[in-house]
């Protein structure tokens, strides 16, 4: 090649790595909006019929403790859904049984967290029974498992959130960013 044809091939390149930058970044999705707190909703599954917490649900709170620690500014509310039956009797119990069931659990989860270090002030838990059956099409209730009486619509219902708010929305950013790079999944 002749110094003439190797500018004007530099030139091109130029000219196409310009091009095409500017096509991928037009393509980029904007960012999430990061303005207002979110709520980070973690799932995690509990015994059935005991206020014991699993082995394996202590290991997921254990590493979600790990990542509290990293922001101070973070509130944590538990909730539990009980799953309204009795699997040992196999019947469902009564709503006042399902809501102690599940107000026990949600303390030994805020007692669990307090051993680990996680300060009183930043926790609540409440304890919901069987009162808020987990509804899978949202547009159809009727739909939900739950309605439809078989036992594993019940032991769909039994469940631990763990509710994450932080409190600025620097943290909102670095929180997603930790979970996923844990492989925690997570909902808004």
């Amino acid at each position: 090649m002749t110094i003439p044809r190797i500018s004007q091939f530099m030139s091109f390149l130029l000219f196409a790595f310009l091009y095409f930058n500017d096509v991928a970044l037009a393509q980029k999705k904007e960012p999430a909006n990061y303005d207002t707190k979110k709520t980070f909703m973690i799932q995690l599954l509990p015994y059935l019929n005991s206020p014991e917490i699993p082995l394996n649900t202590q290991k997921k709170i254990k590493k979600i403790v790990r990542i509290i620690q990293q922001f101070p500014n973070i509130r944590l509310h538990i909730e539990v859904h009980d799953s309204g039956f009795d699997f040992v009797k196999d019947k469902k119990i009564s709503k006042n049984e399902s809501q102690s069931r599940s107000e026990d659990l949600a303390k030994n989860v805020q007692d669990f967290l307090e051993s680990l270090g996680v300060s009183e002030n930043k926790i609540t838990a409440v304890g919901k029974g069987a009162g808020s059956p987990f509804v899978f099409n949202q547009k159809d209730p009727k739909n939900s498992f739950v309605l439809q009486e078989s036992k594993y619509s019940y032991q769909k219902n039994a469940r631990i959130l763990l509710q994450l708010t932080p409190e600025n929305v620097d943290d909102n950013i670095n929180l997603e960013l930790v979970l996923e790079s844990e492989k925690i999944p997570y909902w808004f």
